[in-house]
């Protein structure tokens, strides 16, 4: 009997929370611990959709993601799965903040619909947590 090693396979460098403004583009980088490793993208949980807006490169170690011409719609999670190992960033783009604030989310969610609010003080209707 030989001795087997394995190759723990993992992120060494992980995504990122990012507050990007609207017309911009922003990059997700993440690294693995395995060269020309197979990174696999996701949106909210779903596959890439087929678009220019969503632009994939790998060298090496080092993945990216860039998403162009945000708009606050385009707000979302942004996955990369590398063998059983996954990280995962949440992209907020200022906007009108629509969504119900819940003891969940995030201090950079909270940020998003700060900014929102203060760069464009419209309806603002706070809601207490419970």
């Amino acid at each position: 009997m030989g001795l087997v090693l394995e190759h723990i396979k993992e992120f060494t460098l992980k995504l990122e929370d990012t507050v990007a403004e609207k017309d911009s583009d922003v990059t997700f980088t993440c690294k693995v611990s395995e060269e020309d490793a197979d990174v696999t993208w996701l949106i909210d949980s779903q596959s890439l959709p087929e678009s220019d807006k969503y632009s994939v490169l790998s060298e090496d170690i080092t993945h990216t993601l860039t998403i162009r011409d945000l708009q606050p719609e385009d707000s979302c999670d942004v996955t990369a799965q590398f063998g059983d190992q996954s990280t995962s960033a949440k992209l907020s783009i200022p906007g009108e903040c629509t969504h119900k604030l819940e003891e969940s989310d995030s201090f950079m969610h909270l940020i998003f619909c700060f900014k929102s609010w203060y760069t464009k003080p419209k309806k603002l209707k706070f809601v207490s947590l419970k």
